[in-house]
């Protein structure tokens, strides 16, 4: 029996070579099960320097261009059919998505979106949450959407970045006025 307790931990160590560590302790034999998956994240979450030029409205909505920098933090290829959806959410509610077909290990990718912001916010905080593989990745809706999306992950619990960004006081620009 003492050599099988043994056995045991040696056998779940070496079961991979590439590494997502899970540590267990066994009394006083501790063991790594390493997964092989892609971890999905988002790293990154901000809104650019916006020149005069750009900072033009639409009818009463303000054009705030956003950056979501996304990377695969796994040890395997990130993709599936559908693709890798990635989903910008202004006040809960969705401004933009993009997708891209795969991420390799390490590889990080960064869309340009764009939140159309209700003029009421102008120069007030405003929350905006970016998700990789959202519930349903995108093509079903995510209220009936199994959670974690439609890539299995090693971690399921780590694609959302959320931050409360002030905006700057815009002024209203007159369309007639820019030729």
């Amino acid at each position: 029996m003492k050599i099988i307790n043994f056995l045991i931990p040696i056998l779940l160590v070496s079961a991979s070579i590439k590494a997502q560590p899970i540590t267990a302790d066994y009394g006083k034999i501790s063991s790594t099960i390493n997964q092989i998956g892609p971890d999905l994240v988002v790293t990154n979450v901000k809104v650019p320097y916006i020149p005069p030029y750009l900072r033009l409205y639409a009818g009463n909505t303000i054009k705030v261009p956003v950056e979501v920098t996304i990377q695969n933090k796994g040890n395997d290829l990130a993709r599936n059919g559908f693709g890798i959806y990635t989903v910008l959410k202004f006040n809960g509610k969705k401004a933009d998505g993009e997708t891209i077909p795969r991420l390799q290990p390490g590889q990080s990718q960064t869309f340009k979106m764009l939140a159309l912001v209700s003029s009421t916010f102008n120069g007030r905080y405003i929350k905006l949450t970016a998700t990789v593989d959202p519930p349903g990745g995108g093509h079903i809706p995510e209220s009936s959407a199994p959670k974690g999306g439609l890539i299995q992950e090693t971690n399921e619990n780590n694609n959302t970045k959320t931050v409360n960004i002030k905006l700057p006081v815009f002024q209203r620009v007159n369309p007639k006025n820019l030729d």
